[in-house]
Protein backbone atom coordinates (compact mmCIF):
# COMPACT_ATOMS: atom_id res chain seq x y z
CA UNK A 1 0.00 0.00 0.00
CA UNK A 2 1.74 3.38 -1.23
CA UNK A 3 2.37 6.19 1.66
CA UNK A 4 0.65 8.62 -0.27
CA UNK A 5 -2.71 6.67 -0.71
CA UNK A 6 -2.92 5.97 2.87
CA UNK A 7 -2.42 9.43 4.15
CA UNK A 8 -5.01 10.96 1.30
CA UNK A 9 -7.77 8.36 2.76
CA UNK A 10 -6.54 10.36 6.20
CA UNK A 11 -6.69 13.74 4.80
CA UNK A 12 -10.01 13.09 2.96
CA UNK A 13 -11.49 11.84 6.25
CA UNK A 14 -10.01 14.68 7.93
CA UNK A 15 -11.42 16.87 5.84
CA UNK A 16 -14.91 16.32 5.20
CA UNK A 17 -17.06 13.40 7.14
CA UNK A 18 -20.10 12.19 8.31
CA UNK A 19 -22.19 12.33 10.95
CA UNK A 20 -21.90 9.97 14.81
CA UNK A 21 -24.40 10.40 17.72
CA UNK A 22 -21.10 12.14 19.36
CA UNK A 23 -20.98 14.90 17.28
CA UNK A 24 -24.38 15.43 17.26
CA UNK A 25 -24.58 16.52 20.88
CA UNK A 26 -21.95 19.01 20.16
CA UNK A 27 -22.85 22.91 20.04
CA UNK A 28 -21.79 24.17 17.03
CA UNK A 29 -19.63 27.03 16.29
CA UNK A 30 -17.46 29.15 13.59
CA UNK A 31 -13.98 29.18 15.44
CA UNK A 32 -12.67 28.00 18.82
CA UNK A 33 -10.42 30.31 20.42
CA UNK A 34 -7.19 29.24 22.78
CA UNK A 35 -7.77 32.41 24.84
CA UNK A 36 -11.30 31.60 25.56
CA UNK A 37 -11.36 27.91 25.51
CA UNK A 38 -8.19 28.10 28.63
CA UNK A 39 -11.27 30.54 30.63
CA UNK A 40 -13.94 28.23 29.99
CA UNK A 41 -15.11 29.75 26.64
CA UNK A 42 -15.56 32.83 28.80
CA UNK A 43 -15.75 36.06 26.38
CA UNK A 44 -18.74 37.30 25.96
CA UNK A 45 -17.89 40.89 28.02
CA UNK A 46 -14.51 40.86 27.83
CA UNK A 47 -13.47 41.52 24.52
CA UNK A 48 -10.37 43.47 23.52
CA UNK A 49 -9.10 40.50 21.20
CA UNK A 50 -9.30 40.42 16.75
CA UNK A 51 -10.92 37.14 17.81
CA UNK A 52 -13.89 38.69 19.84
CA UNK A 53 -15.40 38.76 16.06
CA UNK A 54 -16.42 35.52 16.87
CA UNK A 55 -17.62 35.80 20.33
CA UNK A 56 -18.96 39.09 20.79
CA UNK A 57 -17.81 42.13 18.17
CA UNK A 58 -19.00 44.68 20.41
CA UNK A 59 -15.63 43.62 22.52
CA UNK A 60 -13.63 44.99 19.26
CA UNK A 61 -13.89 48.12 20.94
CA UNK A 62 -11.40 47.44 23.74
CA UNK A 63 -8.75 46.97 21.23
CA UNK A 64 -5.51 48.67 21.57
CA UNK A 65 -5.33 51.83 19.69
CA UNK A 66 -3.74 52.08 16.01
CA UNK A 67 -3.36 49.69 13.31
CA UNK A 68 -2.36 45.89 13.37
CA UNK A 69 -2.35 43.05 10.07
CA UNK A 70 -1.95 39.48 11.60
CA UNK A 71 -1.25 37.72 8.56
CA UNK A 72 -1.22 34.04 10.35
CA UNK A 73 -2.60 32.98 13.20
CA UNK A 74 -2.92 29.19 13.14
CA UNK A 75 -4.56 26.82 15.79
CA UNK A 76 -4.80 23.25 16.34
CA UNK A 77 -6.42 20.86 18.41
CA UNK A 78 -6.50 17.05 19.84
CA UNK A 79 -6.98 14.41 21.99
CA UNK A 80 -4.05 11.79 23.30
CA UNK A 81 -6.00 8.98 21.88
CA UNK A 82 -6.07 10.57 18.26
CA UNK A 83 -2.29 9.33 17.62
CA UNK A 84 -2.82 6.44 18.62
CA UNK A 85 -6.09 5.66 16.15
CA UNK A 86 -4.56 7.27 12.87
CA UNK A 87 -1.02 5.18 13.68
CA UNK A 88 -3.11 2.15 14.09
CA UNK A 89 -5.42 2.77 11.30
CA UNK A 90 -2.26 3.24 9.26
CA UNK A 91 -0.28 0.22 10.41
CA UNK A 92 -3.52 -2.06 9.59
CA UNK A 93 -3.82 -0.13 6.07
CA UNK A 94 0.29 -0.57 5.44
CA UNK A 95 -0.52 -4.38 5.37
CA UNK A 96 -0.38 -5.69 1.53
CA UNK A 97 -2.26 -8.79 2.44
CA UNK A 98 -5.88 -7.82 1.79
CA UNK A 99 -7.12 -10.80 4.52
CA UNK A 100 -5.09 -10.27 6.93
CA UNK A 101 -5.50 -6.25 6.15
CA UNK A 102 -8.74 -6.48 6.90
CA UNK A 103 -8.64 -8.48 9.88
CA UNK A 104 -6.15 -5.94 11.09
CA UNK A 105 -8.70 -2.87 10.53
CA UNK A 106 -11.56 -5.41 12.24
CA UNK A 107 -9.30 -4.76 15.52
CA UNK A 108 -8.58 -1.43 15.55
CA UNK A 109 -12.42 -0.79 14.98
CA UNK A 110 -12.53 -3.19 18.18
CA UNK A 111 -9.93 -1.38 19.89
CA UNK A 112 -11.39 1.82 19.89
CA UNK A 113 -15.20 1.16 19.67
CA UNK A 114 -17.24 3.66 21.27
CA UNK A 115 -14.18 6.26 21.50
CA UNK A 116 -14.02 8.97 20.10
CA UNK A 117 -11.36 10.38 18.04
CA UNK A 118 -10.91 14.13 17.47
CA UNK A 119 -9.02 16.62 15.73
CA UNK A 120 -9.51 20.45 14.69
CA UNK A 121 -7.40 23.03 12.40
CA UNK A 122 -7.94 26.47 11.97
CA UNK A 123 -5.97 29.52 10.46
CA UNK A 124 -7.03 33.42 10.74
CA UNK A 125 -5.62 36.17 9.01
CA UNK A 126 -6.78 39.37 9.90
CA UNK A 127 -6.89 43.07 9.64
CA UNK A 128 -7.73 45.49 12.71
CA UNK A 129 -8.05 48.91 13.64
CA UNK A 130 -9.37 51.24 16.67
CA UNK A 131 -9.41 54.71 17.06
CA UNK A 132 -11.96 58.01 16.75
CA UNK A 133 -13.76 59.05 13.83
CA UNK A 134 -15.54 62.11 14.28
CA UNK A 135 -14.52 62.06 18.01
CA UNK A 136 -16.30 58.49 18.48
CA UNK A 137 -14.22 56.02 19.77
CA UNK A 138 -14.35 52.94 17.13
CA UNK A 139 -13.10 49.85 15.82
CA UNK A 140 -13.47 47.37 13.14
CA UNK A 141 -11.36 44.08 11.85
CA UNK A 142 -11.62 42.11 8.81
CA UNK A 143 -10.93 38.28 9.25
CA UNK A 144 -10.01 35.33 6.67
CA UNK A 145 -10.65 32.07 8.49
CA UNK A 146 -10.13 28.43 7.21
CA UNK A 147 -11.38 25.80 10.01
CA UNK A 148 -11.30 22.17 9.86
CA UNK A 149 -12.59 20.13 12.24
CA UNK A 150 -12.77 16.42 12.57
CA UNK A 151 -14.68 13.23 14.74
CA UNK A 152 -15.06 9.85 14.23
CA UNK A 153 -16.22 7.20 16.48
CA UNK A 154 -15.94 2.96 15.67
CA UNK A 155 -18.99 0.99 16.95
CA UNK A 156 -20.69 -2.27 16.19
CA UNK A 157 -22.85 -1.17 13.27
CA UNK A 158 -25.62 -4.07 12.07
CA UNK A 159 -22.39 -6.76 11.80
CA UNK A 160 -19.92 -7.97 13.38
CA UNK A 161 -17.19 -6.17 11.37
CA UNK A 162 -17.59 -2.88 12.71
CA UNK A 163 -18.76 0.83 11.31
CA UNK A 164 -16.02 3.82 11.45
CA UNK A 165 -18.29 6.94 11.61
CA UNK A 166 -17.52 10.50 10.69
CA UNK A 167 -18.60 13.66 11.53
CA UNK A 168 -16.30 16.69 9.93
CA UNK A 169 -16.64 20.10 8.36
CA UNK A 170 -14.52 22.89 6.66
CA UNK A 171 -15.54 26.23 6.46
CA UNK A 172 -14.12 29.32 4.72
CA UNK A 173 -14.90 32.66 4.87
CA UNK A 174 -14.86 36.25 5.63
CA UNK A 175 -16.00 37.87 8.81
CA UNK A 176 -15.74 41.77 9.13
CA UNK A 177 -16.30 43.22 12.70
CA UNK A 178 -17.42 46.80 13.94
CA UNK A 179 -17.90 48.17 17.03
CA UNK A 180 -18.72 51.79 18.88
CA UNK A 181 -18.28 53.29 22.01
CA UNK A 182 -20.63 55.25 23.57
CA UNK A 183 -20.36 56.65 26.84
CA UNK A 184 -20.56 52.64 29.05
CA UNK A 185 -21.85 51.78 26.13
CA UNK A 186 -19.87 48.97 23.61
CA UNK A 187 -22.18 48.56 20.21
CA UNK A 188 -21.15 45.76 17.76
CA UNK A 189 -22.04 43.96 14.27
CA UNK A 190 -20.27 41.09 12.82
CA UNK A 191 -21.27 40.32 9.31
CA UNK A 192 -19.87 36.81 8.13
CA UNK A 193 -19.79 34.92 4.82
CA UNK A 194 -19.00 31.25 5.03
CA UNK A 195 -18.64 28.19 2.55
CA UNK A 196 -19.08 24.73 4.67
CA UNK A 197 -17.90 21.20 2.81
CA UNK A 198 -19.65 17.87 4.78
CA UNK A 199 -20.21 14.43 3.76
CA UNK A 200 -22.50 12.31 5.55
CA UNK A 201 -21.56 8.70 5.59
CA UNK A 202 -20.03 5.53 7.63
CA UNK A 203 -17.16 3.20 6.43
CA UNK A 204 -16.45 -0.60 7.13
CA UNK A 205 -13.27 -1.55 7.11
CA UNK A 206 -13.82 -3.65 3.94
CA UNK A 207 -15.00 0.27 2.49
CA UNK A 208 -11.56 1.58 3.81
CA UNK A 209 -9.30 -1.07 2.23
CA UNK A 210 -11.32 -0.46 -0.82
CA UNK A 211 -10.90 3.65 -0.20
CA UNK A 212 -6.89 3.19 0.47
CA UNK A 213 -6.05 0.99 -2.67
CA UNK A 214 -8.80 2.57 -5.38
CA UNK A 215 -7.68 6.13 -4.28
CA UNK A 216 -10.91 7.75 -5.98
CA UNK A 217 -12.54 10.97 -6.79
CA UNK A 218 -14.63 12.47 -3.27
CA UNK A 219 -16.73 14.53 -5.13
CA UNK A 220 -19.12 12.86 -5.00
CA UNK A 221 -19.48 12.35 -1.39
CA UNK A 222 -19.69 15.63 0.20
CA UNK A 223 -22.18 17.67 -0.10
CA UNK A 224 -21.36 21.66 0.62
CA UNK A 225 -23.61 24.92 0.55
CA UNK A 226 -23.04 29.15 1.50
CA UNK A 227 -24.37 31.13 4.05
CA UNK A 228 -24.39 34.47 4.96
CA UNK A 229 -25.66 36.22 8.44
CA UNK A 230 -24.95 38.98 10.99
CA UNK A 231 -24.45 38.91 14.71
CA UNK A 232 -25.38 41.89 16.85
CA UNK A 233 -23.46 42.78 20.18
CA UNK A 234 -23.15 44.97 23.24
CA UNK A 235 -21.02 45.88 26.47
CA UNK A 236 -22.31 48.13 29.52
CA UNK A 237 -20.23 48.85 31.70
CA UNK A 238 -21.34 48.45 35.47
CA UNK A 239 -20.73 51.29 38.09
CA UNK A 240 -20.96 49.16 40.87
CA UNK A 241 -18.64 49.20 44.07
CA UNK A 242 -18.29 45.30 44.29
CA UNK A 243 -17.41 45.01 40.98
CA UNK A 244 -14.10 46.70 39.67
CA UNK A 245 -14.39 47.67 36.20
CA UNK A 246 -17.89 45.66 35.43
CA UNK A 247 -19.53 44.97 32.05
CA UNK A 248 -22.53 43.04 30.86
CA UNK A 249 -22.26 41.28 27.45
CA UNK A 250 -25.28 40.49 24.87
CA UNK A 251 -24.98 38.69 22.00
CA UNK A 252 -27.08 37.41 19.10
CA UNK A 253 -25.20 35.36 16.61
CA UNK A 254 -26.12 34.06 13.27
CA UNK A 255 -29.44 36.51 12.77
CA UNK A 256 -31.91 33.85 11.15
CA UNK A 257 -29.67 31.11 11.35
CA UNK A 258 -26.80 29.95 8.58
CA UNK A 259 -28.33 27.84 6.45
CA UNK A 260 -25.70 25.65 3.97
CA UNK A 261 -28.49 23.80 2.56
CA UNK A 262 -27.04 19.93 2.35
CA UNK A 263 -23.96 21.05 4.10
CA UNK A 264 -26.34 21.53 7.47
CA UNK A 265 -27.47 24.39 9.75
CA UNK A 266 -26.29 26.30 12.51
CA UNK A 267 -28.81 28.23 14.66
CA UNK A 268 -29.62 31.72 15.60
CA UNK A 269 -28.89 32.30 19.45
CA UNK A 270 -28.55 34.41 22.21
CA UNK A 271 -26.37 34.80 24.96
CA UNK A 272 -25.44 36.61 28.21
CA UNK A 273 -22.15 37.17 29.84
CA UNK A 274 -20.62 39.03 33.08
CA UNK A 275 -16.94 39.95 34.13
CA UNK A 276 -15.07 41.83 36.46
CA UNK A 277 -11.61 43.06 37.23
CA UNK A 278 -11.19 42.30 41.07
CA UNK A 279 -7.82 44.20 42.89
CA UNK A 280 -4.62 41.91 42.48
CA UNK A 281 -1.64 42.51 44.32
CA UNK A 282 1.16 44.48 42.88
CA UNK A 283 1.28 44.98 39.03
CA UNK A 284 -0.74 41.58 38.70
CA UNK A 285 -4.17 41.38 37.31
CA UNK A 286 -7.50 39.34 37.95
CA UNK A 287 -10.55 38.71 35.47
CA UNK A 288 -13.09 36.95 36.64
CA UNK A 289 -16.14 36.02 33.96
CA UNK A 290 -19.10 33.86 33.17
CA UNK A 291 -21.36 33.67 30.05
CA UNK A 292 -24.20 31.03 29.69
CA UNK A 293 -25.04 30.14 26.04
CA UNK A 294 -27.86 29.64 24.30
CA UNK A 295 -30.14 31.75 26.61
CA UNK A 296 -33.41 30.55 24.57
CA UNK A 297 -32.63 27.00 23.68
CA UNK A 298 -32.54 27.56 20.23
CA UNK A 299 -29.96 25.01 20.05
CA UNK A 300 -32.37 21.69 20.72
CA UNK A 301 -29.80 19.30 21.24
CA UNK A 302 -30.42 19.12 25.06
CA UNK A 303 -31.98 21.12 27.74
CA UNK A 304 -28.87 21.13 30.30
CA UNK A 305 -28.16 24.38 31.46
CA UNK A 306 -24.67 23.20 32.64
CA UNK A 307 -23.50 22.28 29.25
CA UNK A 308 -24.45 25.89 28.48
CA UNK A 309 -22.63 27.70 31.63
CA UNK A 310 -19.33 28.82 31.64
CA UNK A 311 -17.12 30.12 34.17
CA UNK A 312 -13.57 31.51 33.78
CA UNK A 313 -10.82 33.63 36.20
CA UNK A 314 -7.39 34.74 34.34
CA UNK A 315 -4.54 35.94 36.23
CA UNK A 316 -1.85 38.06 34.50
CA UNK A 317 1.44 37.74 36.67
CA UNK A 318 2.82 40.59 34.51
CA UNK A 319 3.18 42.69 31.71
CA UNK A 320 5.83 44.73 30.69
CA UNK A 321 5.83 47.37 27.64
CA UNK A 322 7.14 43.99 25.46
CA UNK A 323 6.20 40.92 27.19
CA UNK A 324 2.97 39.55 29.49
CA UNK A 325 2.32 36.33 30.53
CA UNK A 326 -1.04 35.03 32.26
CA UNK A 327 -3.07 32.00 33.56
CA UNK A 328 -6.43 30.94 32.81
CA UNK A 329 -8.80 28.51 34.51
CA UNK A 330 -12.23 27.59 34.51
CA UNK A 331 -15.32 25.32 33.98
CA UNK A 332 -16.86 24.70 30.45
CA UNK A 333 -19.60 22.45 30.79
CA UNK A 334 -18.60 21.80 34.14
CA UNK A 335 -15.35 20.18 33.62
CA UNK A 336 -12.08 22.58 34.69
CA UNK A 337 -10.08 24.10 32.15
CA UNK A 338 -6.36 25.79 32.20
CA UNK A 339 -4.57 27.68 29.87
CA UNK A 340 -1.72 29.38 29.44
CA UNK A 341 -1.45 32.65 27.52
CA UNK A 342 2.64 34.07 26.58
CA UNK A 343 3.08 37.50 24.72
CA UNK A 344 5.86 38.77 23.56
CA UNK A 345 6.09 41.98 21.72
CA UNK A 346 4.54 40.78 18.27
CA UNK A 347 4.06 37.58 19.04
CA UNK A 348 1.59 35.37 21.17
CA UNK A 349 1.23 31.74 22.03
CA UNK A 350 -1.61 30.22 23.97
CA UNK A 351 -1.78 26.60 25.07
CA UNK A 352 -4.59 25.34 26.90
CA UNK A 353 -7.19 21.88 27.51
CA UNK A 354 -11.05 21.77 28.31
CA UNK A 355 -13.57 18.60 28.03
CA UNK A 356 -16.09 18.80 25.10
CA UNK A 357 -19.03 16.71 26.52
CA UNK A 358 -20.27 13.97 24.21
CA UNK A 359 -23.19 13.66 25.90
CA UNK A 360 -26.70 15.01 26.08
CA UNK A 361 -26.19 15.82 29.70
CA UNK A 362 -23.06 17.37 32.02
CA UNK A 363 -21.16 14.37 32.80
CA UNK A 364 -22.53 11.76 30.28
CA UNK A 365 -19.42 11.17 27.78
CA UNK A 366 -16.07 13.80 28.25
CA UNK A 367 -13.23 13.99 26.45
CA UNK A 368 -10.16 15.72 27.19
CA UNK A 369 -9.07 18.25 24.63
CA UNK A 370 -5.63 20.00 24.08
CA UNK A 371 -5.82 23.02 21.54
CA UNK A 372 -2.78 25.76 20.78
CA UNK A 373 -2.58 28.61 18.98
CA UNK A 374 -0.43 31.20 18.13
CA UNK A 375 -0.03 34.63 15.99
CA UNK A 376 1.52 37.06 15.08
CA UNK A 377 1.18 40.86 14.52
CA UNK A 378 2.30 43.85 12.51
CA UNK A 379 1.72 47.58 13.34
CA UNK A 380 1.54 50.15 15.40
CA UNK A 381 -1.22 48.55 17.35
CA UNK A 382 0.92 44.88 17.82
CA UNK A 383 3.76 45.68 19.81
CA UNK A 384 2.32 46.30 22.99
CA UNK A 385 3.09 43.06 25.31
CA UNK A 386 -0.64 43.19 26.22
CA UNK A 387 -2.84 40.71 26.94
CA UNK A 388 -5.47 42.04 28.94
CA UNK A 389 -8.16 44.68 26.94
CA UNK A 390 -7.54 48.56 28.25
CA UNK A 391 -9.46 49.85 31.44
CA UNK A 392 -13.05 51.56 30.61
Amino acid sequence: MKVRMRLGLFATLCLFGASTPAAVSEYPYIYRSPRSMGLGGVDLAIGGHPTSVFSNPAGLARLPDGWQFVPWAPSAGTTTRTYDFLRDLDTALSISDEDAQRQALFDVMDDYRGRNIHAQWSALSSVHWRGRYRDIPMAFTLTRLNSERFDAKPHQGFGTDGVLTVHARRLEGIVFGTAVETGDWHWGLAAKSIHRDRIADSYTPRELVEIARDNPDFEDLYSHGNAKSIDLGLQFSLDLPYLRQGRLGLVTQNLGGLDFGDAGWIPQTTSLGIAFHPPAPGPTSLTIGADYIDLFHDIDIDDDPIKRTRVGVRWQLFEHRRSALAYSMGLYQGAPTLGLIWRWRAVELAATTYAEEQGIYAGQDRERRYLLGFAIGIGDAADTGRIEPGSD
